[in-house]
């Protein structure tokens, strides 16, 4: 099991976003988001990464109510990668990826030869190892989402949580860590929760779709069985053709016109 969602409700300054939203999102397998703009894509992981408290409802993850893990333990089970980074102080690349290691490291203790190889290892899975000794204030958006993406690898998480995480990167990068992230879940068993805005993306590598709208679930299951013209119709207003693609080996959607 990985995080179960009961009758959730949550707000902000008196406007629902989830009244009674419940959901099962499974620890081992790699689980698209999508929907409209102001659904709740975003505030679903910020319940399931406890950035919020529910108002009402109760969210457990791997059997045990997610409010009884300390913030160590959390951060040893659960990885974000947002959609944006800031940070102001110019701290090197290599650095950036080795704050990943921290949740396994003793307090005030030095990297072991194991942190210093993993981070290596996932810079060099990430393509991040020509700008391990750049400061990360001095990158680009993509370069510096990237960085953010190691990170996250660097940490080992149980759960890797992805907050529109490629939207800011070129396609070649982006398609590369989903190539990533899908190798890592599957060797390591690994479940993967990813909001995308894009939906070609999101049937390419998702196992399973989460449709979201309006605060409550329209439709959750196997992607193939998910991606359904009816549904893209009530949920983003499009007329659309879902067809599977030989070339990616994948469903894939092509778009008409808005209703």
């Amino acid at each position: 099991m990985g995080y179960i969602l009961e009758r959730v409700s949550f707000s902000y300054s008196g406007t629902n976003v989830f009244k009674d939203f419940s959901l099962n999102l499974k620890a081992d397998r790699f689980i698209g988001i999508i929907g409209p703009n102001g659904c709740g894509k975003t505030t679903l992981i910020d319940l399931i990464m406890r950035l919020q408290k529910p108002q009402s409802g109760h969210i457990t993850y791997l059997e045990k109510p997610l409010s009884s893990y300390s913030k160590k333990e959390l951060a040893r089970q659960i990885a974000l990668v947002p959609q944006t980074y800031s940070i102001n102080f110019p701290f090197l690349v290599k650095e950036v990826v080795m704050m990943g290691r921290y949740p396994h490291m003793s307090r005030f203790s030095a990297p072991l030869a194991e942190d210093l190889a993993k981070v290596k290892e996932i810079m060099v899975q990430t393509g991040c190892i020509e700008l391990a000794h750049r400061p990360v204030t001095e990158l680009s958006g993509g370069e510096r989402q990237r960085v953010v993406f190691a990170r996250a690898l660097a940490q080992e998480p149980k759960m890797l949580i992805l907050d529109e995480a490629t939207a800011n990167m070129d396609i070649h990068h982006s398609l590369h860590l989903l190539q990533l992230v899908v190798k890592m879940q599957c060797e390591n068993k690994m479940g993967v929760v990813a909001v995308f805005q894009d939906i070609n993306l999101a049937a390419m590598y998702c196992q399973d779709l989460v449709v979201i709208s309006k605060g409550r679930v329209v439709a959750d299951g196997p992607t193939s069985f998910v991606l359904q013209s009816e549904i893209l119709l009530e949920v983003f207003h499009v007329q659309a053709k879902v067809y599977f693609e030989d070339y990616n080996q994948s469903h894939q959607v092509v778009f008409r016109q808005c209703i």
